[in-house]
């Protein structure tokens, strides 16, 4: 496993103000509208960057980072109509893969990264009715310790299913069935809080519902519906949106009633549906973007813009647009160029033209009433971002020296890494963790110095 470390010691008591602005950088620009119905990022030759990758109607392409933000465009191919690309590091060889669904040829597909951005196909999953559209997703489904993938398609006569293909630990998949319903967009999530992974989705055709499938613990699914009266569902996230406890559903919808919105998880599988825009939405992504400790919203709207919905921390959202472009296809939040805060990629086509952008986060941060101490107690601070993808900065003080320790542990308390475990003089210490090759989810992070324990949750949002 890759892990990245920063580690800054201070002792210096800070108030911390932000302003969001970004300058945006054209990636790729092309005629056709081929590359761009699906865009995500990671490190994927290894080389301590953020590179770009995405797909469309002409197949899989690689915007390969020289340090700089300079991208050099790779073309991988490996399929036709991609729908969607997902980076995770599948067969755990520290090297980062991409899952990818291909509904030009009915197809759910992996490619291996031999390390060197060199990638072979393998098929997953053949879809056996002609699909219209098609979703993938990777996560540790039945915490088993590999990665499993998620898919949904959309047939022709409007037959579809949910699929989990469970992987025994060789990337060979096992299908089973979660439900025979299209989907246009689907996301593993633990939404009951019973820790085990349900799955929710955004029904379009035979089936307009936001719903939600909850796991027995055994992977037997009911069916529950979040809303009933929704229509042509395009993409579907999960997070804590108010800050409750509880997992919260956000969804974006492209037509008759367009919009983003947010379904506030009341418990006893009881949602209340709010509006954050009335712009009709092809992808949504709930992330803090600002770093004031609430969840905003990226989206990219068919409005020809990217939004960001920044929450004012009682789930007032202000529309804040970023960029624009032909016709927004895609985001997807990530720090490219290392400098600690959340940046933004895009991408965009309308048939004609296609257009991949990075939104660099311009982010102010004022420091004031500077004041020099020592931290009197041990003490571990929440992380920041929080949800994050990839990387998140954690923070904790120490009031004497002492022999230190920190780790990251999965949802089932086993030891992922050590992130420090060293003596340590007194002051307060930021250390900034990478989880490119984690799946999202739940994870804690721990501090053990002398006779202290201190434990704290962190969400990977991918």
């Amino acid at each position: 496993m890759k892990i990245i470390l920063m580690i800054f010691a201070f002792s210096i008591k800070t108030n911390i103000y932000s302003q969001v602005q970004f300058n945006t950088h054209l990636i790729f620009t092309g005629s056709g509208g081929g590359e761009t119905q699906s865009v995500c990022a990671a490190d994927f030759d290894g080389d301590g960057d953020i590179d770009v990758l995405s797909g469309g109607i002409s197949g899989i392409y690689l915007y390969e980072n020289d340090g700089n933000q300079n991208f050099n465009h790779i073309n991988i191919g490996a399929g036709t109509d991609i729908s969607k690309v997902f980076s995770i590091d599948i067969d755990s060889d520290d090297d980062i893969d991409v899952v990818f669904a291909d509904f030009g040829r009915d197809l759910i597909a992996l490619l291996k990264n031999d390390g060197d951005s060199n990638f072979t196909v393998d098929t997953i999953y053949v879809i056996l009715n002609d699909a219209l559209w098609a979703d993938v997703y990777a996560i540790d489904f039945d915490t088993d310790g590999d990665i499993d993938v998620i898919s949904t398609y959309s047939g022709g006569t409007g037959a579809g299913h949910i699929v989990w293909h469970e992987n025994d630990g060789n990337e060979s998949f096992t299908h089973h069935t979660v439900f025979s319903l299209s989907a246009r967009s689907i996301y593993p999530v633990d939404l009951d809080g019973d820790d085990d992974m349900d799955v929710i989705a955004a029904h379009w055709q035979t089936n307009n519902t936001i719903s939600w499938y909850e796991n027995d613990g055994n992977e037997n699914f009911t069916w529950h519906i979040i809303d009933g009266g929704y229509n042509l569902g395009n993409s579907i996230h999960a997070a804590d949106v108010d800050d409750d406890g509880d997992i919260d559903v956000i969804s974006g919808e492209w037509q008759t009633l367009p919009g983003t919105f947010w379904y506030e998880n009341n418990g006893a599988e009881s949602f209340t549906k709010h509006s954050i825009s009335l712009t009709g939405t092809s992808s949504v992504y709930p992330i803090d973007i600002e770093g004031d400790g609430d969840l905003d919203v990226i989206s990219a709207d068919f409005g020809n813009k990217v939004t960001i919905y920044e929450n004012d921390g009682n789930q007032i959202f202000t529309e804040n647009i970023i960029g624009g472009g032909p016709a927004s296809q895609s985001v997807y939040p990530i720090d490219v160029d290392g400098d600690g805060d959340i940046d933004v990629v895009s991408a965009f086509s309308n048939g004609t033209q296609s257009a991949i952008f990075w939104h660099e986060n311009q982010t102010i941060v004022g420091i004031n009433d500077s004041k020099i101490q020592t931290p009197t107690l041990i003490s571990l601070d929440q992380n920041y971002p929080n949800p994050f993808n990839p990387n998140t900065t954690i923070s904790y003080s120490i009031p004497k020296r002492t022999n230190t320790k920190i780790i990251i542990l999965d949802v089932l308390g086993r030891e992922i890494t050590t992130l420090v475990n060293e003596d340590k003089s007194p002051g307060s210490y930021e250390i900034r963790f990478n989880a490119s090759n984690l799946s999202s989810g739940i994870y804690f992070y721990q501090l053990k110095a002398e006779q202290h324990i201190i434990s704290k949750k962190m969400i990977l949002l991918r």
